[in-house]
């Protein structure tokens, strides 16, 4: 019996057939061999499946694809029907001429290879990108420190806008996530600058002083770029920035200025500086300069929830708790802020930077508002700011 007569035999689909668990589903993904190459269709086998065929639009659509097969050619189809009225899987061909890109993208793929991914278009999730004629995606997170766009608040519309500069454009990538079946390609930009970061990191020690140029600035910190040609960024903290209180970086750092930091850690490529470390610590010789019991001037710099604090030296400020004053409206009536008042300190703990105070005349000052002073126990406070992350 020819190949042609065991296809349409009936009893032999019948047969094959029953030994099917599970048909398969339209629209799903499956790999066959050709079992014969007629004028208008072709009969592919699929295995436990049972046989299916590409004729009709279908063949029309792939007929130059279908032009190149031979008997055995291991191809993959896409299901159409699951059973046509001559009992077959009607079948459409999936990208037979990309079948050999996508083997060769997984070669790379296996042997962490650089591709180059032409940028095709940008959404707000990331970049379109085309690898060797098959498309795929860079997502935002992916990209490299350097095309990584960095939008205050992080505005969709503005990171669209920042993306879409990159059309047209060709990036060195590494495949991250490939699944011909599914017609998905992930690449990432990112890998590749990890993998020299980690490299050029190797230099450096913590402890290291290095010289850069601020980036961005962002309400946590500073970003700095390495002045040595190597690419590599680091961030100051904002509790790093100084030995002061700062609300927000951007009061005293702008992009473009030049500064030395120390290196206090190295982690997961990341690097982490200093510009506090390389400044003498002023709370060393704190109870000296302010003693319990005496009295200092000091100005009222920020209000929380938990009291006041006070600039009483460039780089100290103590805490005047709200406890003092029964409330914040009471608070808020004896403090003036960025008004200068005088201070008497109960406690100073240098190891804890941290500095406690009291209104000169505070009862005085709540008589004049009809109010009596409350002795409450004051909370346990270990910092003097809570660090803003």
């Amino acid at each position: 019996m020819t190949t042609e007569e065991l296809i349409k035999d009936s009893d032999f689909r019948s047969a094959f057939k029953a030994q099917v668990a599970t048909p398969p589903k339209q629209g799903e993904v499956l790999e066959g061999a050709v079992l014969s190459k007629q004028k208008r269709a072709l009969y592919v086998d699929l295995g436990m499946f049972g046989t299916g065929v590409v004729y009709g639009l279908e063949y029309r659509l792939g007929k130059e694809a279908i032009k190149h097969l031979k008997k055995g050619d291991v191809i993959s189809v896409k299901v159409v029907e699951t059973e046509n009225e001559d009992g077959f899987v009607d079948l459409a061909l999936k990208d037979i001429g990309q079948r050999k890109e996508w083997e060769t993208l997984q070669t790379r793929k296996d042997a962490n290879e650089t591709v180059g991914a032409k940028i095709i278009a940008a959404n707000k999730g990331g970049l379109l990108i085309e690898v060797m004629g098959i498309s795929g995606f860079l997502p935002v997170s992916r990209l490299a420190p350097e095309h990584y766009p960095r939008v205050e608040g992080g505005e969709k519309n503005k990171i669209l806008e920042e993306l879409k500069k990159f059309v047209g454009q060709e990036l060195a990538v590494k495949i991250i996530d490939l699944d011909p079946n599914e017609e998905r390609l992930i690449v990432s930009e990112k890998e590749i600058y990890e993998e020299q970061l980690k490299e050029r990191l190797s230099k450096y020690e913590i402890g290291g002083i290095v010289e850069g140029t601020i980036t961005a600035v962002v309400d946590f910190g500073v970003f700095i770029k390495f002045n040595d040609n190597t690419d590599i960024e680091g961030l100051i903290h904002i509790s790093e920035l100084s030995w002061g209180l700062i609300d927000h970086p951007s009061e005293f750092f702008k992009p473009g200025n030049q500064v030395t930091a120390k290196v206090i850690d190295i982690q997961n490529n990341k690097v982490s500086l200093s510009l506090k470390a390389l400044q003498e610590d002023p709370w060393m010789n704190v109870e000296k300069k302010y003693p319990a019991g005496s009295t200092t001037e000091g100005e009222v710099f920020k209000f929380t929830p938990y009291g006041a604090f006070i600039k009483v030296d460039d780089n100290i400020y103590g805490l005047i708790h709200v406890s003092k004053f029964g409330d914040t409206q009471t608070m808020k009536e004896l403090l003036k802020d960025r008004t200068k008042y005088q201070f008497i300190i109960e406690s100073v703990s240098p190891q804890d930077k941290r500095l406690m105070l009291t209104l000169k005349n505070l009862e005085e000052q709540l008589a004049k508002l009809g109010k009596k002073k409350e002795k409450e126990e004051l909370p346990i406070i270990s910092e003097v700011e809570p660090k803003t992350e």
